[in-house]
């Protein structure tokens, strides 16, 4: 058989690392449906990712807030104790996986971003029941930096900017009564008019229902003395299950593409947003419990329209 040529060669390496079917961006809409339609369950395998960050995530449990879950990596070695290797058969992946059982933990709702696997119950079981006993493994340098990097990742998402989120019988002071006798609204509305503020917005924010981007806490805060932390921090918290909907990863793109329209990172968009629907729904809810996700899918459609038409 003759040599193979150089394009001969790059067919079969396309080959070998070919993205399987079921990842591609069709095989994971026919699996898992369209974002809008995303439910997060145990056995699911999920990327999550914010900025830069990024990792692979076997659910074990959901919470309204969080989920359980175990870091996922491919193709890499494995840690005796720290580990549990999943053979290729057994994943949508093409490749043996690696559950860090030892890193597992409680990761915010709203870093999942799309589903890429679902792993049977029995796998799935075995991994969650894992014993981690990590005091006879030998130590080797390589896979202790791939340990330490992957855990630096994961906290990076666990400490993801979140929404404020009303707890029972905590209070929370507006930045109104932080100012007390020394606001000078006028002072106020002069610093935040270059921010693109207006008085009624001012009037707004000093009411807890409208949150400060961090600049403008920045600008308060310089204008006032006060630390910016607790200025941003003076805003009335959302209701749980608010925050449980608006954090589901079936509105993640909704968010992102938000913030991109008003050139904002995904944190503050999501935040100001988040504010700017409920602001919204206080106006238009009368009593009883509110179904938030159509709530959100009115808002965000309604949102794109006048996007549209201005």
């Amino acid at each position: 058989m003759s040599e193979p040529t150089a394009l001969q060669r790059l067919l079969q390496l396309a080959e070998q690392v070919r993205v399987p079917e079921a990842l591609s961006r069709e095989g994971l809409a026919e699996r898992f449906g369209a974002p809008g339609d995303l439910e997060v369950d145990a056995g699911q395998v999920w990327r999550a990712c914010w900025d830069d960050v990024s990792a692979l995530l076997l659910i074990t449990d959901v919470e309204d807030l969080t989920v359980a879950a175990v870091p996922v990596t491919l193709d890499l070695p494995a840690a005796p104790g720290r580990t549990v290797v999943v053979d290729a058969t057994s994943t949508a992946f093409g490749l043996d996986a690696v559950a860090w059982i030892s890193l597992s933990g409680r990761f915010p709702l709203r870093v999942l971003d799309q589903p890429v696997d679902r792993w049977q119950d029995d796998l799935v079981a075995s991994i969650r029941g894992t014993v981690v006993d990590t005091s006879a493994e030998p130590a080797f340098a390589s896979r202790e930096m791939m340990w330490a990097e992957l855990a630096d990742d994961l906290t990076a998402l666990r400490d993801v900017p979140a929404l404020p989120v009303h707890v029972s019988g905590e209070k929370h002071t507006t930045l109104r009564a932080l100012l007390g006798q020394s606001l000078d609204l006028r002072q106020l509305v002069t610093a935040l008019q270059p921010l693109g503020y207006t008085q009624a917005d001012v009037m707004t924010v000093l009411n807890g229902k409208k949150p400060l981007t961090p600049d403008a806490a920045a600008t308060v805060a310089e204008v006032t003395g006060i630390d910016p932390g607790a200025i941003e921090a003076a805003v009335l918290a959302l209701p749980r299950d608010f925050v449980a909907e608006a954090d589901h990863p079936r509105w993640r793109h909704a968010w992102q593409r938000r913030a991109e329209q008003h050139e904002q990172d995904e944190a503050t968009g999501r935040l100001e947003g988040s504010y700017a629907f409920f602001a919204r729904a206080a106006r238009e809810t009368g009593s009883g419990p509110v179904d938030w996700r159509a709530r959100l899918t009115q808002y965000f459609q309604r949102e794109e329209q006048e996007g549209s038409a201005g």
